[in-house]
């Protein structure tokens, strides 16, 4: 159907005419509708992972290269109303107790709006989480990712390569959780010992 402010009866041969110039085209020159229909932006212009900045709960910025520096990055992003979020993050916070004198840092980045802010800070506060909290407010972070769901775990190496992602929470992740970063940790140490 044609746009209202074009007065063009509505009729099949109308129709089939809309379709027809925005189809040929298409067909003549698809390398434009490729490059029409491609939001990502060119590679040169995406930032490394090293680069992401986002704000901690003191309202520091920081990027995820400070803590890639360290070692590798165990990423969960999560949000107040998400109850599986919450329920990851007791298992957060006993894996960053179990892993705190290994190179690992457990990183919570919240997706809340701006305006519950207070209600994050207040949240962590009471729960008394051992591991480090940011804040993605515009899911910006969320948006690199390319999450499309949370809980959304990453474990990431210190090269910024992405080795695992985990979509959603279960009592039983926490298991394969510990293997997955005792193996990351365990092939660290063997490149580091080269």
């Amino acid at each position: 159907m044609l746009p209202i402010f074009f007065p063009v009866p509505q009729s099949k041969f109308s129709n089939a005419l809309a379709v027809l110039v925005l189809v040929i085209p298409c067909l003549c020159f698809p390398q434009s509708v490729i490059h029409i229909a491609d939001a990502s932006p060119p590679l040169w212009q995406v930032p490394s992972v090293a680069a992401v900045t986002f704000e901690n709960l003191q309202g520091r910025r920081t990027t995820l290269g400070d803590y890639l520096k360290k070692g590798p990055v165990l990423l969960s992003f999560w949000a107040l109303w998400c109850e599986p979020c919450k329920a990851e993050m007791k298992a957060l916070d006993r894996l960053s107790k179990a892993y705190k004198d290994s190179s690992l840092t457990v990183l919570g980045l919240n997706i809340d709006s701006p305006r519950s802010l207070s209600k994050v800070k207040a949240y962590i506060a009471a729960q008394k989480f051992g591991f480090e909290v940011g804040l993605d407010p515009n899911s910006r972070v969320f948006e690199f990712f390319q999450g499309t769901s949370i809980p959304l775990s990453l474990i990431i190496a210190p090269d910024g390569r992405v080795v695992k992602t985990r979509m959603g929470y279960l009592p039983a992740d926490e298991e394969s959780l510990k293997e997955d970063l005792s193996k990351i940790l365990k092939e660290i140490r063997s490149r580091e010992n080269e």
